[in-house]
């Protein structure tokens, strides 16, 4: 899966190597780590990183296909990174 580099800084950003830098093992590690609550507000599933961008819940699953957006397997579903998401957005921005 390609990988989109163009990442912001949030908030909530752990600091110490932004996702830029991890690999898709590193990220997962991060998803694991990280407790319920943190866990739940930087990986969301697709219909929720849908709504959060106002798009259809298959444009978010074609953008994990396309390597725009950073996103965790799990079982059959994806969690899609919250960072990466508003980083793709961010881009797409005319100017």
């Amino acid at each position: 899966m390609a990988v989109n580099r163009a990442y912001i800084r949030l908030p909530y950003s752990s600091g110490a190597g932004s996702l830029e830098h991890k690999t898709d093992e590193e990220l997962l590690e991060l998803y694991l780590t990280l407790p319920q609550k943190e866990r739940d507000r930087r990986f969301v599933n697709t219909a929720t990183a849908a709504a959060m961008c106002g798009m259809a819940q298959r444009t978010v699953q074609f953008w994990i296909e396309m390597g725009l957006i950073r996103a965790i397997p799990v079982g059959k579903r994806y969690r899609v990174c919250t960072e990466s998401l508003y980083a793709h957005l961010k881009g797409s921005l005319p100017g």
